[in-house]
């Protein structure tokens, strides 16, 4: 009656030492054994959630929430490793706003927070349409994703199928994406963009070397 119990927290311990933190563990009973295990388990999923918002720190752009820079590489690193196993190509879009400066430098820095935001959810729109619908878990999500990369810039992954026609008709879409008009800073905002694109494995082996 006291041992194993002392055994279940000892393991539970165990677990959240090594990040799992959504272990279960018997909290049925009623004596001070019973109070230290449910403790135990509310640490569990206290400590998850701290995880998770780590996590999201970490890998999440704060702005746009849309994947940052680290998210991409690591994504981009898997990708390429699960391509060179199955012989699958992979798309780099890097898509770089036009004299976005001048939105900063003119409307301020929150307007040019604003044109960021929606250029972010106007690229993941377009991205959904060209998404294929079952591509291995390589980035997080469907194995196509669109990342802040810094400043006014981004980045698109394309995992698989018509890679060629896959990369054009999504650039395609974001040049028609960007130049329509924003609203920023309670103007209007017109902006236009450039888009360099790289291919795996014709244009480089390693994420640098796309990038």
């Amino acid at each position: 009656m006291l041992v194993r119990p002392i055994r279940a927290l000892a393991a539970h311990a165990r677990a959240l030492e090594e990040g799992r933190f959504q272990q279960q563990i018997d909290s049925g009973r009623g004596d001070e054994l019973g109070d230290l295990m449910r403790s135990m388990g509310a640490l569990g999923a206290s400590l998850a959630a701290h995880d998770r918002d780590v996590r999201r720190l970490a890998y999440v752009d704060s702005l746009t929430g849309l994947p940052n820079r680290l998210m991409l590489r690591e994504a981009l690193a898997r990708a390429m490793m699960v391509g060179r196993s199955s012989g699958t190509g992979i798309a780099l879009l890097f898509v770089d706003l036009d004299d976005f400066k001048r939105i900063n430098d003119t409307l301020g820095h929150d307007a040019g927070d604003e044109a960021l935001a929606q250029i972010a959810h106007r690229l993941e729109a377009r991205l959904a349409v060209i998404r294929l619908p079952a591509q291995p878990d390589v980035t997080g999500s469907t194995g196509d994703m669109v990342a802040r990369f810094g400043g006014d810039e981004f980045v698109a992954l394309l995992f698989g199928g018509d890679l060629r026609a896959r990369a054009r008709q999504f650039a395609e879409s974001v040049f028609d994406a960007v130049r329509e008009p924003l609203s920023a800073g309670g103007r209007s905002v017109h902006l236009n963009a450039s888009i360099g694109i790289t291919l795996f494995p014709d244009d480089g082996d390693d994420p640098q070397q796309l990038l």
